[in-house]
């Protein structure tokens, strides 16, 4: 369960990446794919390659048609549900007529090398020309909003892992949403483990303010005390408020 909650697998990339890579020219950026493990990590380029590749794929291949036909509703607000189809025709209709509006005889296979070389391109003109140094971290970062949402108290930006279509969910850039309360429960045992983001304060000149942010941001879990165990517990401090 500890594995699942902080899983950075993307199965979307699982399925077009293989793809992909047999429709391209081998290239570094290519190379870098062809050995990728589909994990959107920090240190991974592949990973940052098969997420601009995506958006330009998606791009080729319904920009035209939101262009001819005047479409009113932004692309971008329905991105999800193209990508749907964008992935059932790659894998199973690749001379769908959705991939004919950017020419005249398009198949997937044209539009996903147009694509590429786009992505490519972009790449280099904002990380370098060296892609082995295009490492997800460099483009995608995670914000943990304090309860309050006064921004000066926010915890990051700083580089993490996943993606909108992994386990472990940090979608957009950066990111500021997801799953964030993580619990594991040893039922047999009577115990859990878990981890929230931040920490167990909300005032930033306590010690305990950020005390489980790296804890979190790490993908670990502390002992969690049951509730009997709580009731015994003295506590480290004890505070006693007076009227």
């Amino acid at each position: 369960m500890m594995a699942l909650q902080t899983d950075t697998r993307d199965y979307l990339a699982s399925e077009i990446v293989p793809i992909l890579v047999q429709a391209i020219p081998s290239s570094p950026a290519r190379d870098l794919l062809a050995t990728w493990d589909y994990r959107m990590e920090i240190n991974s380029p592949a990973a940052t390659i098969w997420w601009s590749f995506w958006q330009s794929y998606l791009s080729a291949t319904f920009d035209s048609y939101w262009h001819s036909r005047d479409v009113k509703v932004a692309r971008s607000e329905v991105n999800d549900a193209l990508g749907q189809d964008l992935e059932a025709w790659t894998l199973g209709d690749q001379n769908n007529s959705a991939f004919k509006y950017g020419g005249t005889s398009n198949t997937a296979t044209d539009v996903m090398r147009l694509a590429f070389t786009t992505a490519v391109s972009t790449l280099t003109k904002q990380l370098g020309a060296d892609s082995s140094t295009w490492t997800w971290g460099k483009v995608h970062q995670r914000v943990i909003e304090n309860l309050a949402q006064v921004t000066g108290l926010n915890y990051g930006p700083r580089p993490d892992r996943g993606d909108a279509n992994t386990p472990l969910a940090a979608p957009d850039f950066p990111s500021s949403h997801g799953p964030s309360w993580r619990m594991v429960v040893d039922w047999g045992a009577g115990t859990f483990q878990a981890i929230y983001p931040g920490g167990q304060s909300e005032n930033p000149a306590s010690a305990w303010y950020d005390d489980r942010v790296n804890t979190w941001f790490d993908g670990k879990y502390a002992a969690m005390l049951t509730a009997d165990q709580a009731v015994k517990s003295g506590g480290a401090v004890s505070w006693s408020l007076q009227p």
